[in-house]
């Protein structure tokens, strides 16, 4: 959290990365995954958070190939609408 906070508060706010953070109920991380999303909040970071069911396998990964890849590719979405 002190790190964070420090690269926040260093970093102008149009040069925060967006965050995209997902996990399943499952998950043995999921307390990490849902601190990690509750400091975004606090810090007003931008970010989408997915909780979802299933655990940290293939079978999880592949259930959501589908939206990663349209969430990554996004910016190269509007670009190429813009050109």
């Amino acid at each position: 959290g002190g790190q964070l906070l420090g690269w926040v508060s260093q970093t102008p706010a149009d040069d925060l990365p967006l965050f995209f953070i997902d996990i399943g109920q499952d998950d043995r991380e999921w307390a990490s995954a849902q601190s990690f999303a509750d400091l975004l909040d606090a810090f007003n970071i931008p970010h989408e958070w997915y909780l979802f069911q299933g655990e940290h396998n293939d079978t999880y990964w592949r259930a959501h190939l589908e939206q990663y890849l349209l969430w990554y590719s996004q910016e190269w979405q509007v670009r190429s609408i813009l050109q």
